[in-house]
């Protein structure tokens, strides 16, 4: 994901650290709010909706969705909305958990990226 930023040499020059910081931040990036609406409208689409809910109680749960997933990685989103067998359309806190499972290298190799770049200063 980060390429081999200083591998051949063991040093890394100041170019390195910005193509990795750059690559780290494309892993990261969030997909655009309206393409997060779109996945959700095709999950809706595909899913059995959960018993009691109403077409208004359905569009303010998008919205609640779509701030919540702008704030994670946008191949981890559509994965999790449209890659997931769900039987029932997902709950927050079955999204986020799906979320959290495939993002956990991604923002370990961030954090440890970070950490590498403070001590650095």
């Amino acid at each position: 994901m980060f390429g081999n930023v200083g591998a051949r040499t063991g040093a890394t020059t100041q170019a390195q650290i910005d193509e990795a910081t750059r690559r780290a931040e494309l892993a990261v990036a969030p997909a655009p709010k309206s393409e997060i609406a779109t996945w959700l409208a095709e999950l809706d689409a595909i899913s059995v909706q959960r018993s009691g809910q109403h077409t208004v109680d359905m569009k303010l749960r998008d919205v609640a969705l779509v701030e919540r997933l702008a704030g994670w990685p946008a191949d981890c989103v559509r994965a999790a909305l449209l890659e997931t067998p769900w039987r029932v359309a997902p709950a927050w806190a079955e999204l986020e958990a799906v979320l959290r499972r495939l993002s956990y290298r991604r923002r370990a190799i961030l954090a440890a990226h970070s950490r590498a770049l403070a001590a650095g200063d």
